[in-house]
């Protein structure tokens, strides 16, 4: 019986039988004001409540002390705009500052950590489809991650859901190029990296099976 109870508890420690995930919800909502305003690139950022001075999250499984978010406009102002209603029935959405252009949201793990994006949601300005032409997750090697499978984007009935479910230490959202299109519900975790397990450890797992089974 000794023995496999320290088999269980071997194989748990190496194999890593827990790992701490938290996830937060970008809504975009609580700003000051909308339209054609600004988001601030502090909105985001090593989140550990439901609201601070910058806006307002949804909590997933937990916060996301360890990351930090950020917002740019491919060829245009180095941030991206928020609006109020109207992108499907999204309400407060990011969009891309101008026309014609690709907007970046971009997530950053502290040293120690991981960021995954699981979901977010995307609507048609003025409740009408729209079509994208970018809609993708790259690394931050720039490498894609994951693309969209349909580029299509409703409007007229609601909103598109889409799931990367990809995660890196840094990781980047980049759609458009037009600024009828907008996202919302951005739900993203932070995952310490997982500890190697030590090479002896793993060497000693397949003996280990062997005696609790002999034992039993």
């Amino acid at each position: 019986m000794k023995q496999l109870i320290f088999f269980v508890v071997v194989a748990s420690f190496v194999l890593g039988a827990h790992i701490d995930v938290k996830a937060s919800i970008l809504i975009f909502e609580g700003f000051k004001s909308y339209n054609y305003v600004p988001i601030d690139q502090a909105y985001g950022d090593n989140i550990t409540a439901l609201s601070d001075s910058v806006g307002k999250y949804l909590k997933g499984n937990g916060f996301t002390p360890h990351i930090e978010v950020s917002y740019n406009t491919v060829g245009g102002d180095p941030f991206l705009e928020a609006w109020h209603d109207n992108y499907g029935d999204l309400i407060n959405v990011a969009y891309p500052e101008r026309q014609n252009k690709i907007a970046e949201i971009t997530f950053i793990a502290e040293p120690g950590y991981r960021i995954k994006i699981n979901s977010f949601d995307m609507g048609g300005w003025k409740k009408l489809d729209r079509t994208a032409d970018v809609l993708e997750v790259v690394d931050g090697n720039g490498s894609l991650l994951w693309r969209a499978p349909d580029m299509h984007i409703e409007g007229n009935n609601g909103h598109s859901s889409f799931f990367p479910d990809v995660d890196a230490y840094r990781l980047t959202i980049r759609f458009g190029r037009e600024w009828n299109i907008g996202i919302d519900n951005i739900n993203f975790d932070e995952m310490p990296d997982p500890v190697p397990a030590p090479s002896s450890l793993l060497l000693l797992l397949p003996g280990l099976a062997v005696l609790a089974r002999k034992k039993f």
